[in-house]
């Protein structure tokens, strides 16, 4: 027997997931559905995401979203990719930094196809190696310290969370003898 509170809890959570898939209609309203669309080009033609769309031009990763995936982005939006520390982004626009670019947004990219409803607690590996953690709560979906703002935008080659930062991989622990 499910006690009230437990009722309540599957209530909020259900609410929570409906109401970010519902959120994701504002993608509708691109030429054609973003479910014929790859992720990349769901990324190049949103404007709250022309940001990311020129990191992976920069990084050489428009591509890789275009391919056959299944792959789940991670998406940090405009506004993500504002709140860095001034030079950050600039800095790692630069072609000699285009590697560490390259390994930024790999740990934005999963392989395989996660919607909201898929997604469980607890760790993910993504394309540059390294995890993140997923936490998903009556409240929301959060990956390492950052808010699924937007869910589920269904593209042809996978999916795209809409993120309210960046995500920032673990640094590299130096090497012990």
């Amino acid at each position: 027997m499910w006690s009230l509170n437990k009722i309540k809890s599957k209530l909020v959570m259900a609410l929570a997931v409906c109401g970010i898939a519902i959120s994701s209609t504002a993608y509708a309203d691109m030429n054609m559905s973003s479910n014929q669309m790859t992720i990349s080009q769901i990324v190049q033609n949103t404007p709250s995401m022309s940001t990311l769309a020129s990191a992976l031009d920069a990084a050489n990763l428009t591509d890789t979203l275009n391919g056959n995936g299944p792959f789940t982005l991670f998406a940090p939006s405009n506004d993500a990719f504002s709140a860095l520390p001034n030079g950050t982004l600039q800095n790692l626009m630069k072609p000699n930094n285009k590697q560490q670019l390259a390994s930024l947004l790999a740990y934005h990219v999963v392989k395989g196809n996660f919607p909201a409803a898929r997604l469980k607690s607890g760790s993910m590996t993504t394309m540059n190696g390294q995890t993140v953690q997923i936490s998903v709560t009556p409240s929301g979906v959060m990956v390492n310290n950052s808010m699924v703002t937007q869910a589920d935008i269904m593209a042809s080659n996978g999916v795209i969370h809409v993120l309210n930062a960046v995500l920032m991989p673990p640094m590299a622990r130096p090497a012990t003898n």
